[in-house]
């Protein structure tokens, strides 16, 4: 899977538990990059390849390597996961970047800072 479209779908779903619960399911910090929003230490590993085993990226794409890692997550959280997968998996991450830059929190913040 491309990077980009990772972090684009952790992305949507992050907004989609923000909007749903208040919070989001990652806790990391948003910055409004060229390409849409972009999850800024997801993306700092990615580029480090820091993901202890469980990741491996080759170019710009990832694949997972490791054991799936699910049981931290909350039922709820699993449940926007899934419809972040159902409603934009078909999307490649040239599409999704096109989605993200519609958003307001995207538009209304100035190119490389933190969207809050």
């Amino acid at each position: 899977m491309p990077y980009m479209r990772l972090i684009k779908l952790l992305y949507f779903a992050d907004r989609a538990s923000l909007l749903e619960f208040g919070r989001p399911i990652t806790g990391d910090q948003y910055v409004a990059m060229k390409l849409g929003p972009v999850l800024s230490t997801v993306y700092d590993r990615i580029k480090a390849g820091e993901w202890g085993g469980l990741v491996r990226t080759s170019g710009y794409n990832l694949e997972l390597i490791g054991p799936e890692f699910i049981d931290p997550l909350s039922e709820a959280e699993i449940e926007i996961l899934d419809e972040v997968s159902k409603t934009f998996g078909t999307f490649d991450h040239w599409q999704l970047s096109d989605l993200s830059h519609v958003l307001p929190e995207w538009n209304d913040t100035p190119k490389n800072g933190t969207i809050s």
